[in-house]
């Protein structure tokens, strides 16, 4: 008997965005499930509010993408402002 082994899929996967503090430590901001929608929430908080966002994966064990506060949008509220989602 042959065994199969199944691999889940990145849409199958939960990953962790997090916005990185001025004092350098991680500050969790939500779950999504999916790589392609993270990324997409990624570049939307990056252009609401400015500072450096990273996508952590458990499963992976690491961050699997970053956008570093040089790409913010110049005109974006600064941190500590009122921003919405």
């Amino acid at each position: 008997m042959r065994t199969i082994t199944t691999v889940h899929n990145d849409m199958e996967t939960i990953f962790d965005i997090f916005s990185r503090l001025p004092d350098g430590s991680p500050l969790w901001v939500e779950s999504i499930e999916g790589l392609k929608k993270a990324r997409e929430r990624l570049d939307r908080l990056a252009q609401l509010n400015p500072g450096e966002y990273f996508i952590y994966s458990e499963g992976i064990g690491g961050v699997v993408s970053r956008v570093p506060e040089a790409e913010q949008r110049p005109d974006a509220p600064h941190f500590g402002q009122r921003f919405v989602f």
